[in-house]
């Protein structure tokens, strides 16, 4: 598994599952109703935040984590980090994605 950079291209094979787990409601406090826009703009975070997808052998993105600071100024050194893997996908290790390093 590879976990790199999110590319804007990325975004096509995020959306399925990071709509998937928003509509759920059970583990993310976002609206149900995310349009795509909206959640595009939310997890693909802009510098200085980061998103990166974990990439299977066969180039299928199987899970993609976001990174962004809370605060700006003297507590721009706080981040949040929000980890998401497609559910089909479950158990098979994605969550490493925990493990990279990301700043």
């Amino acid at each position: 598994m590879e976990i790199r950079d999110a590319r804007p291209e990325d975004w096509d094979a995020i959306w399925p599952f990071f709509a998937r787990i928003v509509r759920a409601g059970e583990t993310y406090a976002y609206d149900r109703d995310l349009t795509e826009p909206a959640g595009r703009a939310t997890w693909m975070a802009a510098p200085p935040g980061r998103a990166v997808v974990a990439v299977d052998a066969p180039g299928a993105t199987v899970g993609s984590a976001s990174m962004y600071p809370n605060r700006s100024g003297g507590g721009g050194h706080v981040a949040s980090a929000s980890f998401m893997v497609n559910p089909d996908r479950s158990g098979l290790g994605t969550g490493l994605l925990v493990m990279h390093r990301f700043l």
